[in-house]
């Protein structure tokens, strides 16, 4: 009963970040239009309003929260699937590791550079590719590949879940796993259709939780 209750805690707290990433992340891209070049994100990112500067704290906040969920989801599974629940685990530090660097250096250290580089065209041709707004950056792709390395146990996971008693909540998990890694397949192939993979990874997501909660409260309940 203690684990549910955990996992519920869990969710719930990466319910309410993913949520605020959503709204954050809308009032924050609003302001990029699609003829701006690589001058005008730098002007863009060397001014952060708002918006910009909470939309990467709590997506820095948000990354650090996903592992001790997958760690529940592996301590739940470990013992009917030993393997499989452990090979989930490994993808998790990759893909923190990679989101924590690509968010939290977008708070302080990317507008710094950027706001230097308005009077540098040299500067500028590799200051750019710390912007992760503009996925075909270095920073942006390394940001969808870390949806795509989550996206593995995402699958994994899900694919167990659905044989348990959270299969609602396991089918949303394993449909944002697929739709992260075709997201970034979509970066890869320069396609603007399937790298919105990514977003909508995000939002399957955000229904998966909405399920782990009411499924892992109504688990505990049984339980107890």
């Amino acid at each position: 009963m203690k684990h549910q209750r955990t996992t519920a805690i869990i969710a719930a707290i990466l319910l309410a970040e993913t949520i605020a990433w959503v709204v954050c992340t809308s009032f924050s891209m609003s302001q990029v239009k699609p003829s701006w070049g690589d001058i005008d994100y730098l002007r863009w990112v060397a001014a952060p309003d708002i918006f910009f500067l909470l939309n990467y704290i709590n997506a820095t906040l948000l990354t650090i929260t996903v592992p001790p969920l997958f760690i529940l989801l592996w301590s739940a599974q470990k013992e009917d699937h030993p393997l499989p629940s452990a090979a989930g685990l490994i993808f998790i530090p990759a893909y923190a590791l990679l989101n924590i660097a690509c968010y939290s250096i977008q708070i302080g250290l990317v507008p710094a550079i950027a706001a230097r580089s308005l009077d540098s065209p040299d500067m500028q041709r590799w200051a750019i590719q710390l912007v992760q707004a503009r996925s075909d950056t270095v920073v942006g792709y390394l940001n969808g590949l870390a949806y795509g390395i989550l996206g593995i146990p995402s699958i994994i996971y899900g694919c167990l879940m659905i044989r348990g008693t959270c299969r609602v909540s396991g089918f949303f998990l394993l449909a944002n796993g697929i739709a992260c890694i075709v997201g970034i397949a979509g970066y890869t192939m320069n396609n603007a259709i399937l790298g919105r993979g990514i977003l909508a990874g995000g939002l399957l997501f955000l229904v998966a939780l909405v399920f782990m909660i009411i499924e892992s409260m109504k688990a505990g309940r049984s339980a107890g």
